[in-house]
């Protein structure tokens, strides 16, 4: 299956679920490593797990997209960059205010990220 095959089925997926996009605004902060995920309400977020944000306030390098079945769901499906999928799961609590990463391939204890209040 090619490149642009992928690609197409990969859009027709993401526009198949926008009706059940759940908008997420705001940055999640670990406290013991400064790692940090934004989120923004069109599906796209912007990670770095380990790595505190920087005093220029630019982006970490990796995005990915998040996409919830419905409305009710804490774990979005993702899509990250290739070294990146099936590494780990984000769950969210119910309120949306704290994310949960789940590393699935490696023996590491799970990271707590809490919603930054502006």
């Amino acid at each position: 299956m090619g490149k642009q095959w992928i690609s197409f089925l990969l859009a027709l997926f993401l526009c198949s679920c926008a009706g059940n996009q759940v908008p997420i605004d705001g940055t999640f902060i670990n406290k013991e490593t400064g790692g940090y995920i934004i989120f923004r309400p069109d599906g796209t977020f912007y990670y770095s797990l380990t790595t505190p944000e920087s005093d220029e306030g630019t982006l970490p390098a990796n995005r990915g997209h998040y996409a919830f079945q419905n409305k009710d769901d804490r774990e979005p499906y993702l899509n990250v960059r290739a070294a990146h999928a099936g590494v780990y799961r984000i769950i969210f609590n119910a309120d949306r205010t704290e994310v949960t990463v789940e590393y699935v391939r490696e023996k590491k204890p799970p990271g707590v990220y809490i919603l930054r209040q502006e």
